[in-house]
This record gives structure tokens, sequence and C-alpha cells, in this order.
């Protein structure tokens, strides 16, 4: 047995504590998920917690894409199951829970080569955002700071609540924004008092969405590649162009 099945078989859920969720699926689907909680003793949610097993998520194609809700960002940051409808379906038809790794979700992406985040995650050896200190600035349309913060402290992050404690924290620093919100100047002034750097929640989300940290340029406001490495970020994490290379 190779490393990648025992990680499989290390991480799956006690069967005698299932717990759903779902995302994107319609009544009659939601329906369908909770019979058939009901039917292995397990239980049913309409939120996510951190008690959930199963995130049972609306996904197309061969390569089983779902789109990155919410919840199903959650149940990524939370090392669940991220599965396919199907998965319900094919376990209805044949009378039995069958494994899961045929159902696991990618996420639908035009950013990265592949979207295995559910299983980057899943079977990760390291935090994702370990390393990292961010700051959490409202408003956000459609998903809570308390949220967000929740899906930062899920990946490794450090979670600060104030400038004062972002200023003391050493290593990655990030201004977590909303994009159109905040005006130039003040995340200039930011990024000069706290040296940190103001990053779009679309950063957040697509990082996690991928388990993978991405390019960090085109997610931040008024920063050039340059002002990055002044504060320390490394260059693998900057976009370059060509007037900031290794020829400079």
């Amino acid at each position: 047995m190779n490393a990648n099945m025992l990680e499989n078989v290390r991480w799956q859920p006690d069967k005698q504590n299932l717990r759903f969720v779902c995302s994107g699926l319609s009544a009659k689907e939601i329906t369908t998920v909770k019979e058939f909680a009901a039917k292995h003793n397990a239980s049913y949610v309409n939120q996510f917690d951190h008690n959930v097993t199963h995130v049972i998520v609306k996904t197309i194609g061969e390569q089983n894409m779902a789109n990155s809700t919410l919840k199903y960002l959650q149940g990524i940051a939370h090392r669940k199951w991220l599965v396919s409808y199907r998965w319900i379906e094919d376990c209805n038809m044949q009378q039995k829970l069958l494994d899961e790794i045929p159902y696991e979700a990618t996420t639908q992406t035009d950013v990265v080569a592949n979207g295995d985040g559910p299983r980057n995650s899943r079977l990760r050896n390291k935090d994702l955002f370990e390393g990292f200190t961010f700051l959490c600035i409202e408003p956000y349309d459609n998903v809570s700071l308390n949220q967000y913060e929740d899906l930062l402290s899920a990946t490794g992050a450090t979670v600060v609540h104030s400038f004062e404690a972002l200023d003391k924290m050493g290593g990655l620093k990030g201004v977590v924004i909303q994009d159109n919100i905040h005006d130039d100047k003040t995340i200039e002034y930011w990024y000069r008092t706290s040296k940190a750097a103001p990053i779009l929640v679309d950063w957040i989300v697509e990082c996690i969405g991928h388990y993978k940290l991405l390019k960090l340029t085109p997610y931040s406001p008024c920063l050039s590649p340059q002002d990055f490495c002044a504060i320390g970020y490394p260059r693998e994490l900057i976009e370059e162009d060509e007037e900031y290379s290794d020829n400079e």
C-alpha cells in the first residue's frame, strides 16, 4: 500500500459518526440526502460546523468540478470529504456506503491547471497559510468577518483583530479586504505603517479552493512587485513583469 493510500485510510471518518451538509443542491436532492442520512444513522445539518464529515456538492463532468461556495471552502479548510451528489445516488443504488475517493470534488477553475484542492487539503502535511498573519477588514460580500477568520485559522494563519496587534507581528502580513471598498490612500497608509500587504479576499478564496498559494500581484491593489519584496514576500508569490526580473 503506497503512502497516498495510507493517508486516504487514515483520514476516513468514523462511519458511525457521519454528518452531512449540502451545497448547491436542489430541494429534491437535499431531501434525498436527508433520507440517506437517516438510513445510515448519520446526522444532517443546514450549516457547516466542525463536526461535519461530508460536504455533498453539485458537480459537473468526469472531474467532479464544483463551485467554490462558502460551505465548499469550509469543507476544504477543515479537511472534510467534498463529494459529488453522485456518491449519494450510487450508495443508494448499491445499498451500501461506497469509497469516497472516486467521487471527490475538484475546484472549477480558470486559474490553475488542476483543481484538486479538496484532496490537497485532506492529505496535507502542512497548513496552507503557515507563517502568515492576517487582519480582516469589513465589509465583505455574502460572507461574514467571522467566517473568513475561521477559514484562515483553519488553514494555518494567525488572525489578529487590530492594526496594533498586526504591527507587533513578524513574518508575512496581510490586510484582507473586499475590492472597490477602501480608497488608495488608506490602503497605502496600511502598507507603510504596518508593513502589511493589502490583499483582496478573492486571493484567499482561490488559494483555499485549490489549496495552493497563488501569485499575489493580481490580487493586491496599489502594490508593485518591489513593494511586496520590501516587506519580505518571497519571489515565488510575486508575478514577474518586464520591470521586475532577475536580470535587474
